[in-house]
C-alpha cells in the first residue's frame, strides 16, 4: 500500500496523468449530471451508445489479432 501511495503521489508530477484524471472526472461529472437532468430511458440510450462506441474502438484495435489468432488455431481460414 505504501509503494501504491509513494507512486499515485508521483505520477501527480506527470502533466499527462493530471490531464487524465481531470478528463475522466470531468467526463463521469457530466454523465452523471445529465442522468439527474433526463429522463431515464433517454439517459439509458446514451450510455449504451458510448458502451457500444467503447466496443467499437476496442473491436477496431483487437479484431486484427483476434482473426490471426483464429488463422492460427485453424477455426478461422
Amino acid at each position: 500500500m505504501k509503494q501504491w501511495i509513494s507512486e499515485f503521489s508521483a505520477s501527480w508530477r506527470d502533466r499527462n496523468f493530471v490531464c487524465a484524471v481531470l478528463s475522466f472526472l470531468f467526463a463521469y461529472s457530466t454523465i452523471a449530471i445529465l442522468g439527474l437532468l433526463i429522463p431515464t430511458k433517454i439517459f439509458v440510450v446514451i450510455l449504451a451508445a458510448i458502451a457500444v462506441w467503447h466496443v467499437a474502438s476496442w473491436s477496431w484495435e483487437f479484431s486484427p489479432n483476434f482473426k490471426q489468432l483464429l488463422q492460427h488455431l485453424k477455426i478461422f481460414t
